[in-house]
């Protein structure tokens, strides 16, 4: 099937909050059929509380509205993707065209470092945030969590089509590997060679994109990177 001709399908997933419910298995279907169909969906009457995405957007604003002179005093090095990546870091995997136009604070599962699971990777331990007086991992945290219960929701129902039991994915994510990037597009003049972000394929289960005010703030994007298909959570809206 070419999902290069179909609309992104729109599923509420406010009945996935509960198994009695009667639409449950209904907007399990859909969003199945989806996200295994095309690879994308777009989910909607996700529950999270509009105060929670509204400081998750000033603590994103707040970011980018930092010097760069500041944000660069912690940027990504290889090995430690945490902090600041400055506009151009990244280029297409293939070797081949011009760099990304866009910058990022990227961050990993907050963890405590005296875990003893961050002897097991460098992906977990403590993030690095912005040196500025704005609290920024307040926000940015809760609405992590907020995130992470939308993803617990749809992995269930993921697996209640794929007939798997769902605790069984859930038991190998007690400390997931989940990341969140916080993104900025410059104003760019049009280019016909050159990407936002270059075409890559994500290693997370799910990921999650917020939409922007300008489609709808109650959106968010879904897509299925390990689950469904052989299948196809950085925030909601």
């Amino acid at each position: 099937m070419n999902s290069l001709n179909q609309r992104l399908e729109i599923v509420d997933i406010s009945p996935l909050t509960s198994k009695s419910n009667k639409n449950y298995d209904e907007s399990a279907r859909r969003l199945f059929s989806a996200l295994s169909e095309i690879g994308f969906a777009i989910i909607v009457n996700h529950g999270v509380d509009e105060q929670v995405i509204a400081e998750m957007r000033k603590a994103v604003a707040t970011v980018f509205e930092t010097s760069r002179e500041i944000l660069m005093q912690d940027m990504v090095v290889k090995g430690n993707y945490r902090g600041f990546v400055p506009l151009g870091y990244f280029t297409p995997n293939s070797g081949k065209g011009k760099a990304d136009q866009y910058e990022a604070w990227k961050l990993h599962n907050e963890t405590d470092p005296n875990d003893l699971i961050c002897h097991a990777s460098a992906l977990y331990g403590p993030n690095k945030w912005p040196r500025i007086a704005a609290d920024i991992k307040t926000p940015v945290l809760r609405y992590w969590r907020a995130m992470t219960d939308i993803s617990e929701q749809l992995i269930v129902a993921l697996c209640s089509q794929l007939q798997v039991d769902a605790n069984i994915i859930l038991s190998a994510m007690t400390n997931p590997l989940t990341n969140m990037t916080l993104l900025n597009y410059p104003p760019m003049p049009p280019q016909n060679d050159t990407w936002g972000i270059h075409p890559h394929k994500d290693f997370n289960l799910l990921t999650l994109l917020a939409t922007t005010q300008s489609v709808d703030s109650r959106c968010v994007i879904a897509l299925a990177n390990g689950l469904v298909q052989s299948v196809h959570l950085t925030a909601l809206c």
